[in-house]
């Protein structure tokens, strides 16, 4: 896993050397000298492998730290990786540094990753396969999602961006434990209609995409 927030991921007062020895230990992987911990560090840009191992986190930056978090996550030899809101809160900068970890583990180690993100542009530069969700249910999975999204919380989505002129959709997210009847997405809906209200949609086969609208369902 890699952890949303580094400062509150990592122990503040040991040094990166032992949190990730004791990462290794729990895999039964031998490192006595430092040699695959600093090869980690070296594949996400940390030249000064050495001086990170004998760092504390306050020592390093931001952007330093998020390498090491990934370095983490793939020295156990992982089959996959969660990233869950990889670049929430960060600035343009340290977010960068992330989208270029998360490149590395895809092209580089070849792993596969599970990215939970409000992000658009990290899920447009490194995701292979994107399902939009709201309210903890999928609404829409399309392989042209950037450019023919079907659902409308989709197109809502889409057209909240900056460079879409900032149109933000009417109404509040849900809260978590929120209970629904019908569609969760109807009070903020521009289509919605009495079905909506009262009846759950099911996924709908349009083209190669699949979308949880009744917009898209027959008769």
């Amino acid at each position: 896993i890699i952890p949303q927030n580094p400062s509150e991921s990592l122990n503040p007062v040991r040094k990166i050397g032992k949190q990730m020895q004791d990462i290794l230990a729990v895999h039964n992987i031998v490192d006595s000298s430092n040699s695959y911990k600093k090869q980690c560090l070296r594949l996400f840009g940390l030249q000064e492998a050495e001086r990170v191992l004998a760092a504390y986190p306050h020592e390093l930056s931001g952007g330093m730290l998020q390498r090491v978090l990934c370095a983490m996550a793939v020295s156990s030899k992982p089959e996959w990786i969660l990233a869950d809101e990889p670049t929430k809160g960060l600035d343009e900068q340290v977010g960068a540094v992330v989208r270029k970890n998360l490149l590395t583990i895809k092209q580089d180690l070849h792993l596969s990753m599970l990215i939970i993100t409000h992000d658009i542009a990290l899920a447009q530069e490194v995701c292979d396969d994107v399902l939009v969700m709201y309210a903890g249910q999928v609404l829409e999975h399309n392989a042209d999602i950037w450019h023919k999204p079907l659902h409308p919380y989709t197109k809502g989505f889409l057209q909240a961006l900056p460079k879409n002129g900032l149109q933000v959709i009417p109404g509040k997210a849900p809260v978590p434990g929120e209970s629904f009847t019908g569609c969760k997405f109807a009070t903020r809906c521009p289509y919605c209609k009495t079905r909506c209200k009262e009846e759950v949609p099911a996924m709908q086969q349009v083209g190669n995409a699949e979308v949880r609208c009744f917009l898209y369902a027959e008769g």
